[in-house]
């Protein structure tokens, strides 16, 4: 089969990402855990909108969706939404044991599967760095992975989600769907000290929107309260963090409550960093961004000297924003096609 007729899938929870060999990427929202029963249909729709697919290669985060009871669930239940949606075009499923396997034998053996996104991406990267230490570091919309890579190979302490979380290895905290709470439980506001409301108010997505770090958009309402994704919203939906609304509040402390927000997000992804470069015996040569949150990654090796002196290869600069975003995904059809 030709292998420059790759599509590359990584079904999350959240977003179905998708990327071809040639570098044309998508990514499209869809929320596993309420309607997984539409996923071969999501997937079926995302395949139809590339020019010509020949072979799938996937890799997936959305087994962990609380729809499935199991993680051995939810993997049966992805792949085989992705044979129904591939129509008998052949399968590659990528393992963290560092190789792929055909739907069948992956469904035998799913915690090789299951959340082996980050491992085909550092995989793929270790390739154009086959000697020497290097650092990749992948900031989403949900999570963030910082992966050491030794020699052209992954170099991490965990495999498995829970395993990564210890190791400082996976931080579940990314540039859009993390809840505020999960980044200070109060925060500043003139003299005072407010907590914030134990609610899903609103996002990281709507700090990002307020620094112009990512672009507003009056058609994206994946929001945390469904209403659109622009600056003038996202103060709405910080004001009710803390039960109040913009009569309340004024715009420059909800300004300044999200410049705050935002150093409490870049100093737990900074103490991460800090828990791996312990680990690190040798001087970090390169350092691999990407991810939809790749500004942010860029602000976090600047606070480390050891890091900013290294060479810097950002991948929405390298290909695009698109690209960049589906990483994973561009990843897992690179290696594919190396597969045969």
């Amino acid at each position: 089969m030709a292998s420059n007729h790759i599509v590359g899938l990584d079904i999350g929870g959240a977003n179905i990402k998708a990327a071809h060999i040639d570098g044309l990427a998508v990514s499209q929202s869809f929320p596993l855990w309420k309607t997984p029963h539409q996923l071969p249909d999501a997937l079926a729709r995302v395949i139809q909108g590339f020019p010509r697919v020949d072979r799938l290669a996937v890799t997936m985060t959305g087994e962990l969706a609380d729809c499935f009871e199991t993680k051995q669930e939810g993997v049966a239940t992805i792949l085989d939404a992705v044979e129904i949606a591939a129509e008998g075009r052949p399968i590659d499923v990528w393992q963290t044991a560092g190789e792929f396997v055909d739907p069948e034998l992956a469904m035998e053996y799913p915690l090789l599967v299951a959340a082996a996104n980050w491992h085909a991406l550092a995989s793929w990267i270790g390739q154009t760095n086959p000697v020497g230490q290097a650092l990749l570091i992948d900031i989403g919309s949900t999570t963030t992975d910082i992966i050491p890579i030794d020699s052209g190979l992954p170099a991490t302490a965990g495999l498995t989600d829970v395993e990564r979380l210890v190791s400082g290895e996976l931080v579940y905290a990314g540039v859009r769907r993390t809840p505020l709470v999960a980044l200070a439980q109060e925060v500043p506001v003139g003299e005072s000290r407010i907590p914030l409301a134990a609610e899903y108010f609103a996002s990281t997505l709507d700090l990002y929107l307020l620094s112009g770090d990512l672009a507003e958009s009056k058609r994206d309402c994946a929001t945390a309260n469904g209403r659109p994704a622009t600056k003038a919203a996202a103060r709405d939906r910080l004001c009710r963090m803390f039960c109040c609304d913009r009569t309340e509040i004024s715009e420059e402390q909800i300004e300044g409550i999200a410049t705050y927000l935002r150093e409490q997000h870049l100093n737990r992804l900074q103490q991460a960093i800090a828990q791996i470069n312990s680990r690190i015996d040798s001087p970090v040569l390169r350092v691999y961004l990407s991810g939809e949150g790749c500004f942010l990654a860029e602000r976090l090796i600047m606070s480390f000297p050891e890091l900013a002196t290294a060479e810097r290869i950002r991948l929405d600069q390298l290909f695009s924003k698109e690209l960049s975003t589906a990483a994973c995904a561009y990843a897992v059809a690179q290696l594919a096609a190396q597969h045969g």
